[in-house]
């Protein structure tokens, strides 16, 4: 993936958004047992 000078804020915003991704997707595991 390319990055350019000044998308710090974009980086920022698609890294929580996978990170809150990666967590639902760990929560649903745990309640399937």
């Amino acid at each position: 993936m390319m990055v350019e000078d000044g998308n710090l804020e974009v980086l920022k915003l698609l890294s929580s958004t996978s990170s809150k991704i990666a967590q639902g997707e760990v929560l649903q595991l745990q309640q399937k047992g």
